[in-house]
C-alpha cells in the first residue's frame, strides 16, 4: 500500500528513468514529513541528474529520523525547500481522545505549487519569454493548442 511504499526508497528506484530532462529543468518533490525513503530517493536522483530540486513539506519534522539509507532528509537534497507549515500528524482538528483529523497538507501544498506556477508564468511574461501553457481540456478552444503541446513534449514527459 502507499503508506509502506512511501517509506521504502527502493519503491522508486526507477522513478526518473525514461524522462528526457533538459538543462534548467526543475523537479518538485512533495513529502509532508520529508523523512520517508521514497521522496528522499527521488530528490537524490534528481540532484544526481543535475536537476534543480524543490521540496515541499513541513519543517516540523526536521528533528525526526530519516527513513533513507543516507540518513538525510528531503531538505538535504533540495536547492529550495518550501515549508508548508503543516503540524505534526498532518491534522488540524483535535478530537476526543488522542486522534486528530482533517489533513491539510494536500490543500496547502497544492496552493504552494500553483503559486509557484503563477509566479513563473508572471516572471516569464515580464521577461518576454514565451512559455507553453496547457489550457483547460474541457474548453473546445484549447484542444488544438493542447494537442500541439502534447506532440511537442511527449518525448520528454512520459505520461503525456
Amino acid at each position: 500500500n502507499s503508506t509502506l511504499l512511501e517509506k521504502d526508497q527502493l519503491s522508486c528506484k526507477y522513478a526518473l528513468e525514461g524522462y528526457n530532462f533538459a538543462k534548467n529543468d526543475v523537479l518538485f518533490v512533495f513529502s509532508v514529513l520529508g523523512i520517508n525513503g521514497a521522496p528522499i530517493e527521488v530528490a537524490r536522483q534528481g540532484k544526481e541528474l543535475g536537476l534543480k530540486v524543490v521540496g515541499i513539506g513541513s519543517s516540523t519534522y526536521f528533528d525526526e529520523k530519516s527513513r533513507h539509507s543516507s540518513g538525510k532528509n528531503l531538505s538535504d537534497y533540495c536547492d529550495v525547500f518550501l515549508d508548508n507549515c503543516v503540524p505534526k500528524g498532518d491534522a488540524i482538528i483535535k478530537l476526543d481522545g488522542e486522534i486528530n483529523a482533517v489533513s491539510v497538507s494536500t490543500s496547502i501544498s497544492s496552493a504552494i505549487i500553483q503559486s509557484c506556477i503563477a509566479e513563473g508564468i508572471k516572471k516569464c511574461n515580464e521577461d518576454g519569454i514565451d512559455i507553453p501553457v496547457f489550457g483547460s481540456g474541457n474548453l473546445v478552444e484549447n484542444l488544438e493548442n493542447n494537442q500541439k503541446l502534447v506532440n511537442k513534449y511527449k518525448s520528454r514527459i512520459r505520461c503525456l
